[in-house]
């Protein structure tokens, strides 16, 4: 044998079968093993073609799972998606202020209906997308274009920068602007957040009351009587005018946020305060006809009228006192019952006299 391998030395070992040539009990041994070699190399190839068959048929099987997973979550976060932007658009679209947001190009971004109808800028324009065309329309309108300017230009040029002012329109509105930077998941900017809100009734109602406030206000000041308010809560003073500062001879400022232990006697102050939470719990205005009070000046007598200040809950929330000093028309009186008195013992002696 000129060829051999190592395991096929081995067999023909283990058959007996040497360099001579096999005898024919040998050679059919030898036909035997390599006919079972083969039938075993049948079975192993018979085996791995199944495994083959059924890995491939499997891998099949799964690459369909995986498609049609694939394609159901496809389709589930694209339903997600325009459902988010349904809300979105919604939210945007509800909001009473006007909303607008820049990209990092200067483009519109996005941009709600109540932004147009605030700046009163066409619908086609807005649909442009130009932030140069919305930036000119609306500097028209305003009173002080140059400053409005200023401030966008300031904000672009610092990305993560934050603003808040109000703008004064040339037809005589007010609009409060609000800035921020379009930040992404990972808080990089991506444009800028613009936000404007008309606040023309607004100030036309704090004016007004403003107003309301500074007539009362000059009423409460030039009453002859003093006037205080103490809140319902802890009875502190919240208000006192001038003709109170007069009367006890105290500056308001020394009042104020004060209770009546701060400022009176504690048999005094108690005498108050159980008059005051009588007060407060009844609706009607309660007159007290007489009473003393320690001041500067000494001990006065006043009439004080007292009333609960209900709160929208129909709970009293302050106490209004309006109190008069009556220490000398009392005295006057206390002086005239005196003298007509005095007369009435000399009329009586006198009487006495004539009859003797």
């Amino acid at each position: 044998m000129t060829a051999s391998h190592r395991l096929l030395d081995r067999q023909l070992r283990r058959l007996g079968i040497g360099e001579a040539a096999p005898d024919q009990a040998q050679w059919a041994a030898l036909r035997a093993t390599v006919a079972g070699a083969y039938r075993d190399a049948d079975e192993d190839r018979d085996t791995l073609e199944r495994s083959l068959t059924i890995s491939s048929r499997e891998l099949r099987e799964v690459n369909a799972d995986l498609a049609r997973s694939s394609a159901s979550r496809l389709a589930q976060q694209h339903d997600q998606l325009l459902a988010s932007n349904a809300i979105k658009d919604a939210v945007l679209e509800a909001s009473p202020d006007g909303i607008l947001v820049i990209d990092a190009d200067r483009k519109v971004a996005i941009c709600n209906r109540r932004f147009a109808e605030i700046w009163r800028i066409p619908v086609e324009l807005v649909d442009a997308g130009d932030d140069r065309a919305l930036l000119g329309a609306a500097l028209a309108q305003l009173v002080d274009p140059g400053a409005f300017l200023a401030k966008v230009e300031a904000l672009y040029a610092e990305p993560a920068a934050c603003s808040e002012d109000e703008l004064a329109l040339r037809d005589g509105r007010r609009l409060e602007r609000f800035s921020r930077p379009a930040l992404d998941a990972d808080g990089v900017a991506r444009g800028r957040l613009w936000i404007f809100r008309d606040v023309t009734a607004r100030r036309q109602d704090e004016g007004r009351l403003r107003d309301a406030h500074a007539f009362l206000d000059s009423i409460i000041e030039t009453l002859p009587n003093m006037v205080f308010v103490k809140d319902a809560a802890e009875l502190r003073f919240v208000r006192f005018n001038r003709a109170g500062e007069q009367l006890l001879g105290v500056d308001r400022a020394a009042v104020l946020g004060k209770n009546d232990h701060d400022l009176f006697s504690p048999a005094h102050a108690e005498r108050f305060i159980a008059k005051d939470r009588e007060v407060l719990g009844q609706r009607d205005a309660v007159t007290i006809g007489e009473e003393e009070v320690e001041t500067k000046h000494g001990l006065r007598r006043l009439r004080t009228s007292k009333i609960a200040i209900r709160d929208v809950d129909d709970q009293p929330a302050y106490l209004l006192g309006i109190s008069e000093d009556i220490t000398e028309k009392k005295e006057a009186e206390e002086a005239r019952r005196r003298a007509e008195e005095e007369l009435a013992r000399n009329a009586a002696e006198l009487a006495r006299s004539n009859q003797e």
